[in-house]
């Protein structure tokens, strides 16, 4: 089988479960244009192909996030463009929303606790640099970045916003909600 196939099928599959978390391993077959014999080569079961498309999500989450940190100029400015890469992987991050079956797997479950620890620090270092109100706890900071986030990939994955259109509105609503409180 080749890597084109295989590659095809998590494409298909991440795009096709993050819309319909039901989908059977027939229908991300002809999602991608195989033989349903096809992918249970690849994967043997539903519960494996859930499996390599969340590893497949956070490694693709991971590698948009670190390329668009490596350009930030500050952990605010990184904050922002985390963000961004994080919406342009719409359906991986709807998957992992919506595929429960995953977060039964250990590996998943301390990628995910990784990546949100990621997220904290970004975010604490940002509030250290006067983005946020200081009176702000990093759990706060953590879990609405993440429901904008979800909100925002969502959005994108189902049609209703552009990308652009979803970054912008996760930006504003986080700086206009936590964001340093005006001076009267």
């Amino acid at each position: 089988m080749s890597l084109r196939t295989r590659q095809a099928v998590l494409q298909a599959g991440v795009t096709l479960l993050a819309r319909k978390p039901t989908a059977s391993m027939s229908e991300v077959a002809e999602a991608a244009g195989v033989g349903r014999a096809t992918v249970f080569r690849l994967f043997d079961s539903r519960e494996r192909l859930l499996k390599a498309l969340a590893h497949e999500a956070i490694r693709e989450i991971d590698r948009v996030a670190e390329e668009a940190a490596s350009a930030a100029t500050s952990a605010t400015d990184a904050l922002r463009l985390v963000l961004q890469s994080a919406v342009g992987t719409a359906e991986h991050v709807q998957f992992l929303w919506t595929a429960a079956e995953v977060w039964q797997d250990p590996e998943v479950v301390s990628a995910y606790e990784r990546q949100s620890q990621e997220l904290t620090d970004l975010l604490v270092a940002a509030r250290d640099e006067g983005a946020f109100r200081a009176d702000v706890p990093a759990s706060w900071l953590t879990s609405v970045s993440d429901g904008l986030m979800w909100a925002a990939a969502r959005s994108v994955s189902e049609g209703a916003l552009g990308r652009k259109q979803a970054t912008d509105l996760l930006w504003q609503t986080l700086m206009t909600g936590l964001g340093p409180r005006e001076r009267t």
